[in-house]
């Protein structure tokens, strides 16, 4: 027993020790960034006061900023040979007056997610993927004093050893006062190389914003895409001395939104939507990124070739031929469906598309007081399947790639979840068919795509059928 206890105790002795050193580890680097960030402010982040017609905005956004560095260096790796560690180092900074309630009610408070650690580990193979959080806020008063808010007096919302979630209180916050506040994340990858954004960069805001500055520093080798959408600015772009992808933009004297009660932003405002990838050279053959190079214009063409292979994709696990089987069984079989109105086949077809997909509930976890199945589905997984079992049964039928009019237009897209998709069958009559949810019916176009722009696709019988 004795024996028993002292191991135990030695144990989490160790276990208290490597705990302590990664937190004092934790303390120094956020000590670090502490110093970098305040004692070298650029002059908007020096500004103490805002103009006097702006006394009566519930608050004034001084100065904001967004920076980003990245980088990528090959590293050999135990059973892989060599492969790529990128970091990312991402940093908001932003100088606040807060001048009414509501407004302190918005700043009273920052969450943020302090670690997240998916380090995967097997025998002699170690590959990072994490990711840490530093804040740092101060409070400037009236009078020109200034005090630190202390990080250490954070509250943990989530407290496990690879995931913490914390919250920090503004106590000493009031009306009046200038909030001085940053977040710096600071992320660690191998292996994964995951596209970073899209980053939205709106040209206004719930409050005025005097200055906002974005800077993006980013690897040689990767590949940028961005929009400029509703008459927004571009990126200056240049390079630095190591060869390295600069992109900047300074801008000054936004305004506040007048209202989005009524309107989807990304339709009323400017903004810039960027997203960028490291690009290996095996992947510079197939990927839409460019590597090393800034793509700057509409995506849209790019992403309709994407749609168009997955639609040509013989691979099975996108396709789901379940309805159609139900279909031909509610007919008595294939052999007499040929004699059934291609109209009536379609509507008894997308019936049983929606019966699949929203009338089938788990038999694990269920929620026994519902008895309606709140889902979504994928439209762009749906009309390729009523599409793909449309051309089985050799109905006509085009997909309209659309945007939702509360979204981006179909000009700003980004990637393939921006898009929506319906399907036009052509049956004697033409008949629509949308992929929303439980209640939208046969033949009914949801109200947010009427009146919308769309691409169009003619669906072709595939080789492979």
């Amino acid at each position: 027993m004795l024996k028993t206890f002292t191991v135990l105790f030695v144990f989490t002795f160790t276990t208290a020790s490597f705990a302590q050193k990664q937190e004092a580890k934790y303390n120094d680097r956020a000590a670090e960034i502490q110093k970098e960030i305040w004692d070298n402010p650029t002059q908007p982040f020096k500004i103490k006061q805002v103009p006097p017609e702006m006394n009566n905005e519930s608050a004034v956004i001084i100065a904001h900023s967004f920076e980003v560095i990245n980088s990528a260096k090959s590293k050999l790796k135990f059973g892989l040979g060599f492969t790529q560690r990128i970091t990312y180092q991402t940093t908001i900074h932003e100088r606040v007056k807060i001048n009414d309630k509501a407004a302190l009610d918005d700043y009273s408070t920052l969450e943020y997610t302090k670690k997240l650690d998916l380090t995967f580990s097997r025998g002699f193979l170690k590959l990072y993927n994490k990711m840490d959080s530093y804040i740092g806020a101060k409070i400037i008063k009236p009078d020109g004093t200034e005090s630190i808010v202390n990080t250490n007096e954070e509250v943990f919302t989530k407290n496990e050893s690879r995931d913490m979630e914390g919250k920090l209180a503004i106590s000493n916050l009031q009306v009046g006062d200038i909030l001085d506040y940053y977040v710096r994340v600071e992320k660690m990858q191998e292996a994964d190389n995951e596209v970073q954004g899209p980053y939205t960069f709106l040209m206004g805001g719930d409050y005025p914003m005097l200055y906002h500055y974005a800077r993006l520093q980013l690897d040689e080798h990767v590949g940028v895409e961005y929009i400029s959408a509703n008459d927004a600015p571009s990126f200056k772009e240049s390079n630095n001395d190591d060869g390295d992808i600069v992109l900047e933009l300074i801008q000054k004297n936004l305004p506040k939104y007048q209202s989005t009660l009524w309107t989807s932003p990304l339709r009323e405002y400017p903004y810039i939507s960027l997203q960028y990838k490291f690009v290996t050279k095996a992947e510079d053959s197939y990927t839409h990124f460019n590597r090393g190079e800034v793509k700057h214009g509409f995506l849209s063409d790019d992403l309709v070739d994407q749609f168009k292979k997955t639609i040509e994709s013989p691979a099975s696990s996108l396709f789901n031929f379940y309805p159609l089987n139900l279909t031909e069984n509610y007919f008595g079989g294939a052999k007499k469906m040929k004699d059934i109105p291609q109209d009536s086949i379609v509507k008894v077809l997308y019936n049983a598309w929606r019966y699949n997909t929203f009338c089938s509930f788990p038999t694990i976890d269920i929620n026994m007081s519902n008895d309606i199945n709140y889902s979504y589905a994928n439209s762009l997984i749906g009309a390729i399947n009523l599409s793909r079992m449309l051309i089985s049964l050799d109905i006509d039928n085009t997909i309209y790639l659309v945007c939702s009019r509360n979204s981006t237009s179909l000009k700003n897209v980004m990637n393939m979840g921006d898009f929506d998709a319906i399907v036009k069958v052509t049956a004697g009559k033409q008949y629509w068919l949308a992929f929303d949810d439980i209640v939208t019916q046969f033949n009914e176009i949801p109200a947010r795509f009427q009146g919308e722009d769309a691409i169009t696709m003619e669906a072709e019988k595939q080789k492979n059928q």
